[in-house]
C-alpha cells in the first residue's frame, strides 16, 4: 500500500494543472492496515461532503514494487543521493502526475526498455536518457513511484502515479527536471509517456 498522503483523494476542477486540497502527513508510527484504510475512507467521505456539487474528488491509489530499469551503478547514481522524507514545515509542496506508458512500449523487449533509462549517443548528438535527464532534482526532489495494483494498460486507468514532495526554493528546480524529461531529443523515452494532469498543492504539519 502506498504512503498515506500519496492516496488522499484529490479534486481536480479541470485544466492541465489543479490546486490539491492540504496534503495531510503521517505523525508517527504507520498504522495498521486496516486502521489506516479506515482513515483514508472517513477522509475521502468528509472531503466528498465538503465539496458537494461544487467538483469531482478523485481518489488514486497504488502499490510499491521494487525498482524497475535499474542497476547496482544505477541505483548509486539517482537513489542513493535522494533525500530522505522530512516534514511538511520543510518542505511543504506535493506534486502529482498520474503516468501512462503507450502500448508500443510494453511491446519492447525489456533490455531495449531498460535502455531508454541510461545516456548514450546517436548522429543526431548526446541522448541523456531518464536518469541524466532528471539529475537536477536527484539531491532536492523526493520521489516515489506507485504502480497500479493490476497491472498496466487498464483502459481508464493510470499505470503510474509520480509523487513529488519538494520546498519551495526547491520548485524550479522540479520544473526543470520536468522539462528535460519531456525533452524528447534528450530522453527518447518520452514518446512512449502520456501524461495526466498535474496537481499540487501544500502539506500540512502534522497528520
Amino acid at each position: 500500500m502506498a504512503d498515506a498522503d500519496a492516496l488522499i483523494p484529490r479534486a481536480p476542477l479541470g485544466g492541465q494543472r489543479e490546486e490539491l486540497p492540504t496534503v495531510p502527513e503521517p505523525a508517527g508510527p504507520s498504522p495498521a492496515p486496516e486502521a489506516a484504510v479506515m482513515t483514508l475512507v472517513e477522509h475521502l467521505t468528509e472531503l466528498r461532503r465538503r465539496v458537494g456539487d461544487c467538483g469531482e474528488v478523485v481518489s488514486l491509489d497504488g502499490a510499491i514494487r521494487v525498482p524497475q530499469y535499474t542497476s547496482a551503478e544505477l541505483y548509486a547514481y539517482a537513489y542513493k543521493p535522494a533525500p530522505a522524507r522530512t516534514t511538511g514545515r520543510t518542505v511543504r509542496n506535493a506534486i502529482i502526475i498520474p503516468v501512462n506508458k503507450k502500448a508500443e512500449w510494453w511491446a519492447l523487449d525489456p533490455l531495449d526498455r531498460h535502455a531508454y533509462f541510461y545516456p548514450s549517443r546517436n548522429g543526431c548528438g548526446d541522448i541523456l536518457g531518464h536518469a541524466r535527464s532528471a539529475e537536477a532534482g536527484i539531491t532536492s526532489v523526493y520521489r516515489k513511484i506507485y504502480y497500479h495494483p493490476d497491472g498496466h494498460g487498464i483502459e481508464g486507468q493510470f499505470d503510474f502515479i509520480s509523487y513529488f514532495e519538494c520546498a519551495d526554493g526547491h520548485l524550479p528546480t522540479f520544473d526543470e527536471v520536468c522539462r528535460s524529461l519531456r525533452n524528447v531529443h534528450r530522453n527518447p523515452e518520452w514518446t512512449y509517456v502520456e501524461e495526466g494532469p498535474e496537481w499540487r498543492g501544500h502539506r500540512v504539519l502534522r497528520w
